[in-house]
């Protein structure tokens, strides 16, 4: 681990925090904390970073920061969620309740119609999108936003807060959706909704009697043609309409999938799957919430930060020798 890069680093996130106080004293504005890492998104040769001081850049020639907010036509300041589409767009849902396109290169491109937190919806815990739109895990189930190309816009299209025979209004951990279905994660088990129904949709119900490791689903994503889910006691795995053990490991946070390989987060530090077992790629770090990978195969992570738990939050790297292009 680099500690002096990792300590520059988060040495300007706090300057950014320092210079927006500053600017403060003289007009109204927001006062932001760029330390809180959320989520994370590589491309040429950048680190977007999703943090609760808004949208940071960190352009890694010379490692020097942009951050863009209100005045760059931001929605909000504090960002919950972040997912990026296939075309370079990084779709932003701000604690506001604002949800936007920044399209990397141009700014923000659009923003979504007819979405407010007055709905009853006051947090975005994870997005995902696919041909089919737009969709949000919600504190009450599940948004879906869609795009209409006679006006160019993305608009509210419907929500889902029944998912089968869960409680209503059920919060949503995490979402997928591959094909025609979503796979949504709380903390009672997995629903499954199909897309080719009517709304509210077909949702079908699983849990630990179904063959789930836990019923606290923490994430999902699709690896090699299978869903996995982690849950608080280990990884399940969909294949073939049954549930199977994929591993035992219960401090997996979530997965990432970089072409044909498989990282876990996991409470010490960021793992790559090797047949049946994990190795290590980096140390400890406090709190790891996102990971991505450069062009030269260096890791870079994206941490928590609180003052009471003592994490410092910011972006650290370290070489990732088991990473191939």
């Amino acid at each position: 681990m680099n500690c002096r890069l990792y300590e520059r680093i988060s040495f300007c996130l706090s300057v950014m925090t320092i210079v927006n106080i500053t600017l403060a004293e003289d007009r109204w504005g927001s006062i932001s904390d760029y330390r809180d890492v959320r989520g994370m998104h590589y491309q040429d040769n950048s680190i977007w970073a999703a943090t609760s001081g808004g949208l940071v850049k960190l352009d890694l020639n010379g490692l020097k920061f942009d951050k863009y907010t209100m005045e760059d036509g931001m929605g909000g300041t504090g960002i919950y969620s972040m997912v990026a589409d296939t075309i370079g767009g990084l779709w932003l849902a701000f604690e506001n309740g604002t949800i936007q396109k920044f399209q990397i290169g141009q700014g923000v491109t659009h923003e979504v119609l007819g979405f407010d937190f007055e709905s009853g919806i006051n947090r975005v815990n994870q997005m995902d999108i696919s041909s089919k739109g737009l969709f949000l895990a919600t504190n009450r189930g599940i948004a879906r936003i869609v795009y209409t190309e006679e006006f160019d816009r993305w608009v509210w299209f419907e929500e889902y807060t029944l998912l089968g025979e869960f409680p209503t209004n059920q919060p949503v951990n995490t979402l997928k959706v591959e094909g025609d279905y979503i796979w949504a994660g709380t903390d009672i088990g997995v629903a499954r909704g199909d897309l080719n129904t009517p709304s509210p949709l077909d949702w079908e119900n699983f849990t630990i009697d179904n063959g789930l490791r836990s019923n606290e689903i923490k994430d999902i994503d699709n690896f090699e043609d299978q869903i996995l889910v982690v849950t608080s006691s280990g990884i399940s795995s969909w294949m073939n309409g049954d549930w199977q053990l994929f591993s035992t490991i219960a401090d997996a946070k979530s997965l990432v999938v970089i072409g044909d390989s498989l990282r876990a987060i996991r409470s010490q530090g960021v793992y790559t799957r090797k047949g049946d077992q994990w190795e290590i790629n980096i140390p400890l770090r406090n709190h790891v919430r996102s990971v991505v990978w450069d062009d030269d195969g260096k890791v870079w992570v994206g941490m928590k930060f609180d003052k009471i738990a003592a994490y410092r939050g910011g972006i650290a790297t370290a070489v990732d020798t088991g990473f191939t292009e």
